[in-house]
């Protein structure tokens, strides 16, 4: 499940963090907690984080909870690697651009319930479903770009990777 929400904090409840969190955050925490053992006892591994170049920019109003989700997420990956380099196993932080996906719009995209006017969020959800589908980069070359990251020696890769059109 993927979801991208766009609401003011004013304008959300904490359940509709919680949502995002759950599934950016720790869906992902989960998932590391059950291969890690694997990983540990083979002694060797690589765990691909993916955030956002969003998350250290902040370029886009009404993403908090998107944004803090990614934050999060880079500041988990960062000292799990710190945690787990000892057996072997690095935890990298892929942080892409903006790439063709059906992603911003449709039933992935979650809006505010009662938005209030000031904050835009009716013309930001229509901005998103307008350029759904047609961002700059490539999806392909993104596919690609895990895969070449996958394939690298863990011990030399940086702990952040960006790439993507933007940046």
């Amino acid at each position: 499940m993927l979801v991208m929400v766009t609401w003011a904090v004013e304008e959300s409840s904490l359940d509709d963090f919680k949502l995002n969190y759950e599934i950016n955050l720790f869906a992902v925490m989960n998932i590391v907690k059950q291969v890690m053992p694997h990983l540990r006892s083979q002694g060797s591994g690589l765990i691909l984080n993916v955030a956002s170049f969003l998350a250290f920019t902040a370029l886009v109003s009404n993403f908090t909870s998107y944004i803090g989700t990614k934050f999060a997420l880079n500041g988990f990956t960062i000292a799990l690697d710190h945690e787990v380099s000892k057996f072997g196993v690095r935890s990298v932080l892929v942080s892409p651009g903006s790439f063709r996906t059906k992603f911003l719009g449709g039933s992935n995209l979650r809006v505010a319930k009662n938005p209030i006017p000031e904050y835009k969020t009716k013309e930001l959800e229509g901005y998103f479903n307008s350029v759904d589908g047609t961002q700059i980069g490539d999806s392909d070359k993104a596919a690609l770009a895990f895969i070449k990251i996958s394939q690298k020696d863990p011990k030399t890769l940086p702990s952040n990777i960006f790439f993507g059109s933007e940046l």
